[in-house]
């Protein structure tokens, strides 16, 4: 499995061209591995705006 992380905060602030670049090195990755038979899917994550915390002590769900 290969998770590939960024901070949202600075990602929102890079320009259009910027992200273009990236995405194209993202695809250029995900051909290579596919090449060699070692990619099966890949999928965005949700912003993490969206997640939702549980605590949990000694077992049990604060």
């Amino acid at each position: 499995m290969l998770l590939i992380c960024r901070d949202e905060e600075a990602w929102d602030r890079l320009s259009a061209t910027e992200r273009q670049q990236i995405y194209g090195e993202s695809m250029e990755r995900a051909q290579e591995l596919t090449s060699r038979g070692q990619y099966l899917s890949g999928s965005s994550l949700h912003p993490s705006s969206s997640a939702t915390s549980v605590r949990v002590r000694e077992g049990k769900r604060l």
